[in-house]
């Protein structure tokens, strides 16, 4: 199944609209089944409510199934209007009709069998407990199989529409934003894999195990970039040491060993990050994004805290030099690995430090205020 978005860019104008028109048309319809889905699992939970007595159960149970009643009375004949006109634009245009056509027939076969099943039940004389909770659990089904349905073709366009409001690497929380419409786990995990599975439907990468959906580029040629511009960033760096060697910054240091550490705490760093994701491969969930799946993807999304990642390895270098250890590769690959640690231990230092110096200064100042004048 192609992207919504990709195929509305690509078809004339009324076509574009026609498929606004048909999505619209589809979430109405999912809105009313969504409606009696909660009607129908009210009815479940009462049903199998041990601490409910026969006769409030009795009364529920009839409630729930006129609520029901009530709303497919009020909405079916608006419903088949909505497939009518479903129909219509399907006939209209052939090109929808290819895209969408098996999903439409399948959302209004569930719609069918949802009706049936409901017209057996009886208010006056509800049905044996069991007899309801077999009833139920088919017309739960049918319902669940058409929000599924009705999802999967109008949810991506209204997702991808929140992912163009975000920068590219930035996690989209699945449950916290649709949990409306996505009410129940077993929903959510369905909808988060059905959108792993087709990844060109969305402008991201989908976690499926943490509910996250990292934004991403739509157009492939901006993600071929991250990993050429995290590459030239690192060169560039290259660049400068020869640059601060031309500048005579360490003289006491060759350019072949500022080279070599410089080197050194890359692939220092470099390791850090395969290891971080081989572990993650070790430990991951079936559906968890791998860094290791898709290292042009990997590298796209995580595109700042990489670029930050490489300034911070640029601190460390000098870091390095600074210290007089501008000869030993070793202890620069190992600054390179564990850079974090060292930056937090500099930080911490530096502001022990500065805590004394501030205290130093405030010991001072009474004293130079107390001192009597000449």
């Amino acid at each position: 199944m192609r992207s919504i978005s990709s195929a509305l860019s690509s078809v004339p104008g009324s076509e574009r609209k026609a498929n606004l028109l048909l999505l619209g048309h589809v979430r109405d319809i999912r809105t009313e089944a969504q409606n009696l889905h909660k009607t129908v699992c009210l009815l479940t939970k009462t049903l199998k409510d041990e601490n409910i007595a026969d006769a409030e159960m009795e009364t529920g149970v009839k409630h729930e199934l006129q609520v029901g009643r009530q709303i497919i009375s009020a909405h079916e004949a608006q419903i088949r209007e909505h497939f009518a006109s479903i129909r219509s634009i399907l006939e209209r245009y052939p090109e929808l009709y290819d895209r969408d056509g098996d999903m439409i027939t399948s959302i209004q076969d569930n719609w069918d069998r949802m009706i049936s099943g409901w017209s057996e039940l009886s208010v006056e004389q509800p049905l044996h407990e069991k007899e309801l909770l077999r009833q139920l659990d088919d017309i739960e089904k049918n319902l669940f199989e058409l929000m599924v349905s009705a999802e999967k073709l109008t949810f991506p366009d209204r997702l991808n529409e929140k992912l163009e409001e975000m920068r590219i690497g930035q996690p989209l929380d699945f449950v916290a934003e649709f949990s409306d419409e996505f009410p129940a786990r077993e929903y959510q995990l369905r909808a988060l894999q059905y959108l792993r599975e087709h990844s060109g439907l969305v402008m991201g990468v989908v976690d499926v195990e943490h509910g996250l959906i990292y934004r991403a580029s739509s157009h492939f040629w901006r993600r071929l970039i991250s990993p050429v511009f995290i590459t030239g960033c690192a060169v560039v760096g290259a660049l400068m040491v020869v640059l601060l060697h031309v500048l005579n910054v360490f003289p006491d240091v060759g350019l072949d060993n500022l080279l070599r550490d410089y080197v050194a705490i890359i692939i220092g760093g470099l390791a850090h990050t395969l290891v971080d994701a081989l572990k993650q491969y070790r430990t991951r969930g079936e559906h968890t994004f791998i860094a290791l799946e898709d290292l042009v993807m990997w590298a796209h999304i995580k595109e700042v805290p990489i670029l930050i990642s490489v300034l911070l390895l640029w601190v460390g270098f000098l870091g390095i030099v600074f210290s007089g250890q501008g000869k030993d590769w070793q202890a620069a690959f190992f600054v390179g690995y564990s850079i974090d640690s060292v930056i937090d231990l500099f930080l911490l230092r530096f502001t022990g430090e500065a805590s004394k110096r501030l205290e130093a200064v405030r010991t001072q100042q009474p004293q130079q205020t107390s001192s009597p004048r000449h």
